[in-house]
């Protein structure tokens, strides 16, 4: 094999690597400059976003939305989900969905507005009318998902019952039962039963009721029976 061959070889071996990556670096500059993070959209009303622009990617194809939908999640609380969407060339959409208080929860002298999953949102009651549950000694810090037995049971009751029967408050009573209000009826129910069993029986006394047109002023379901007064 002549030297020359070798070289010319050798030459065109460097010069192709060369074209590779100029043509690499040109391609990563035109689409860094094409798809550049220029504008933010946040869909929602009365909502207040802070972005730190050194923590955010300035690239639209390579915004990684699930990674910084999890950490966003994470720090924040109040949102139940956000979602990310690209608009190419230039823009961002942030969908946020903000957790809604769901029942005022009274525990030792303090009120909290705690969401449908059990998710302690805010102190106080801040005017709102909706449900009151007053459990005692109830364990939560704000920000955190509750986790007393209780309190998960009486959501899963009030997440079935709530559509169909306005309950207006719920009461603890010597740790054995609760009475749930609602209007001019008194229901009264215990954690010892299935929370399926309660919500399927207490559905259909009350569709009967709803039919005949008169409710009852107590509906007692802490026994193998039915105890209903009018």
């Amino acid at each position: 094999m002549k030297p020359g061959f070798f070289k010319r070889k050798v030459g065109k071996f460097f010069l192709a690597c060369f074209v590779v990556i100029l043509l690499s670096i040109s391609f990563t500059i035109l689409v860094r400059r094409l798809f550049a993070l220029e504008t933010i959209v946040v869909v929602g009303n009365n909502i207040h976003v802070l972005i730190d622009n050194k923590k955010l990617p300035n690239n639209l194809i390579f915004f990684p939305t699930e990674k910084i939908r999890e950490q966003v999640l994470s720090d924040n609380p109040w949102l139940s989900d956000v979602q990310f969407q690209k608009a190419y060339p230039h823009t961002l959409k942030i969908i946020p969905t903000v957790r809604t208080p769901y029942i005022r929860l009274k525990s030792n002298n303090r009120v909290v507005l705690v969401d449908a999953s059990g998710m302690v949102l805010q102190d106080g009651d801040q005017g709102l009318t909706i449900p009151l549950l007053s459990v005692d000694a109830v364990p939560f810090h704000m920000g955190e998902r509750i986790g007393d037995s209780r309190v998960t049971f009486l959501l899963t009751f009030m997440n079935a019952i709530y559509p169909v029967l306005p309950i207006e408050s719920i009461t603890e009573y010597d740790d054995t039962y609760y009475q749930v209000k609602a209007g001019t009826t008194a229901i009264y129910i215990t954690q010892d039963k299935s929370a399926d069993v309660t919500i399927a029986t207490l559905q259909t006394l009350m569709t009967g009721f709803r039919i005949k047109g008169t409710l009852p002023t107590v509906v007692d379901l802490r026994f193998d029976k039915p105890i209903i007064k009018f």
